[in-house]
Order: C-alpha cells, then structure tokens, then sequence
C-alpha cells in the first residue's frame, strides 16, 4: 500500500508516497520542506487555514506511524532549524 521512502535521515526532499486509502488509483507525495515542516500534497493538507508547521492529516500521520524513525528524524531536522534561526535573532 505504501511506496519505499527514502533511506536517508531527514534532509529536505521527498519522504515517501502514500497511497489513497479510498482511491487505490490516487497517491500522495509526504515531503520535508526547507522549513523543517513535513508537507503532504494532498488537498487535505493543502487547505487548511493553519500555518503549515500545525497542519496534519492522514497521510503524514500514516507515515509517522509506519517510518517512526524517519519521523523523529524529520522532527530533530525541524528543532536544528528552528534552533539555527533562533540564534540568528539578536
């Protein structure tokens, strides 16, 4: 049901592709951005009203729940980001 994902540990670029449960036909792209942020392409994803680092939906969370490893992985690439751009603050 679900595509391989990558075997590298959290570096910004795709994660995995999870297949639609409701659509066999139908794919999504889950993502790490630049920002530290997992990203999904699905619609779900894509509009909501929330800032991206708050938005979840089934996909991501059927990727932390399948790839623990690379979750917590994309999540320690998160905090260095946030870290690095806290130290930029003077």
């Amino acid at each position: 049901m679900v595509d391989k994902p990558q075997e590298a540990m959290a570096s910004p670029g795709p994660l995995a592709v999870m297949r639609s449960m409701s659509n066999p036909n139908k794919a999504y792209q889950v993502t790490l951005g630049e920002d530290g942020v997992v990203h999904c392409s699905c619609p779900a994803w894509r509009f909501q009203k929330l800032p991206p680092s708050e938005r979840k939906c089934k996909h991501i969370r059927q990727f932390e729940a399948e790839y623990p490893r690379l979750a917590a992985g994309c999540a320690a690439y998160r905090a260095a980001v946030e870290n690095a751009a806290f130290e930029g603050v003077d």
